[in-house]
């Protein structure tokens, strides 16, 4: 499982998004008229807490998971 960080830049300086895309590619052939399912998790939980249930519905569709701002991988700037 590969992690990917998504960056955005304020002028209060930068947030990182840590997160995984299972399942094809979200650009293949394979999976383009398919709908990919973003799995929110609930407050100071991390991607990894959903266990195995993200890579079987990876089955049938792309699945993104995420850390919440300030937990796991992802980072929030310091005021």
């Amino acid at each position: 499982m590969t992690t990917h960080t998504f960056v955005r830049r304020t002028a209060e300086g930068e947030y990182n998004i840590a997160y995984v895309v299972l399942g094809t590619a979200l650009d293949s052939d394979a999976t383009k008229n398919e709908v990919p399912l973003m799995m929110v998790a609930g407050f100071s939980q991390v991607k990894e807490d959903w266990g195995d249930f993200p890579t079987d519905l990876a089955e049938k569709r792309p699945v993104i998971i995420f850390d919440n701002r300030g937990i796991g991988g992802s980072f929030i700037p310091s005021s």
